[in-house]
């Protein structure tokens, strides 16, 4: 399919919803990843560069577990839901009810498209990817420094940066450190004025501007000097 062989995915099914079941297959999945592809463990563990985390349709699948290991480890996902043709008495709104549940489940990787495929029937497979594609091509994009600061320069005229008894937070510069996920580090005169909110305020402004809105980014906050 011209995916990059570091992006892995394990795909597999259940009747049951047991969370025994659920583990005996994805340790098989795992072994079985191993032996096909053993320069991608480390210590005994895979390290996959993207991960697609499948859910069944009837959502007993614990599939935010998946996921959560993908994110915990700075991993692109995407969150399959397989088995959509078994989904009874579908209307116009069924994937968007179920498409709310998955926000609310999934809320600590707002960054994971969804897609709902079924693997029997083939619908939305080429979807599925072309997801896997995008979300592995935006989690090992490299942006230059100058375009970079370019970007910080807008973020801060627009939103000035917090200050605190008369001490006013200033962002120097930044640079990209690293990919899979995209690690930018931003220079700044103190970490403690550089609050959550704000944090948040230019992480979202890098997704906007470079289009990483399917990936999962770090940014690592330094002083001067450091």
């Amino acid at each position: 399919f011209g995916i990059d062989p570091k992006v892995a995915m394990l795909s597999f099914s259940t009747k049951g919803s047991g969370k025994g079941g659920t583990v005996s297959l994805s340790q098989a999945a795992t072994a079985e990843a191993k032996k096909l592809a053993p320069e991608l463990a480390i210590d005994g563990e895979m390290q996959f560069d993207a991960a697609v985390s499948p859910v069944v349709g009837q959502l007993k699948f614990p599939g935010s577990k998946v996921a959560g290991y993908a994110h915990d480890k700075g991993k692109a996902c995407v969150i399959a839901v397989n088995k959509w043709d078994a989904v009874e008495d579908k209307t116009d709104r069924t994937m968007q009810e179920f498409t709310k549940k998955l926000e609310v489940d999934f809320s600590f990787m707002s960054y994971a498209p969804f897609v709902f495929i079924s693997a029997k029937t083939g619908q939305r497979i080429d979807k599925l990817f072309e997801l896997i594609k995008l979300v592995h091509e935006q989690h090992g994009m490299r942006i230059s420094t100058g375009v970079l600061n370019d970007m910080l320069s807008y973020a801060t005229s627009r939103v000035q940066p917090p200050s605190d008894k008369g001490k006013r937070l200033k962002l120097y510069y930044m640079t990209q450190a690293g990919t899979n996920p995209p690690n930018f580090v931003v220079f700044c005169n103190s970490k403690e004025l550089f609050h959550y909110s704000y944090q948040r305020y230019i992480e979202n402004q890098i997704r906007d501007t470079f289009g990483l809105d399917k990936t999962p980014i770090k940014l690592t906050v330094r002083e001067r000097g450091e």
